[in-house]
């Protein structure tokens, strides 16, 4: 028995499995989410996995696909949405997908992890809808129930 209960977990645009992409869909107590959803403790996760780019690329998807995509997953309600790309967040200067942002801030308040852009802080950013982004880029956080 691990430590953890579950993992749940998406790609990047550099994320590579080859041949072995099938094991890491079929692991034990793990949930690779391309888009979708995985349900642990009572804690709702959706994940959209990649980035926007050309489709001929690992793990890229077109502009409407990847955004239509994370509009499906912000409809189910989840706690907590997994996104490789990071929002922008103009008024701190911190490098994203504008796109991205506005999908976010339509959608319901929910909490988003996210990476692809580096930011300088550990600090959540929170949209107008009160959804609350973390980039994990280069960071681990760790959290827990209150």
């Amino acid at each position: 028995m691990g430590y953890f209960g579950c993992t749940i977990g998406i790609v990047g645009n550099h994320d590579d499995f080859g041949p072995d992409l099938s094991r890491v869909q079929s692991l034990d107590r793990a949930h690779f989410l391309t888009q979708g959803t995985a349900t642990t403790h009572g804690l709702r996760v959706a994940g959209q996995s990649g980035i926007i780019g050309r489709t001929d690329k690992n793990f890229r998807l077109t502009e409407d696909a990847y955004l239509k995509g994370v509009a499906s997953l912000l409809r189910q309600a989840p706690h907590v949405l997994l996104t490789h790309l990071s929002p922008r967040i103009n008024a701190e200067g911190l490098q994203g997908e504008a796109q991205l942002t506005a999908v976010l801030a339509k959608g319901p308040r929910t909490l988003v992890l996210c990476g692809h852009s580096h930011w300088p802080t550990v600090e959540p950013q929170v949209l107008a809808n009160g959804t609350q982004v973390l980039n994990a880029d280069g960071k681990v956080f760790i959290l827990t129930r209150a």
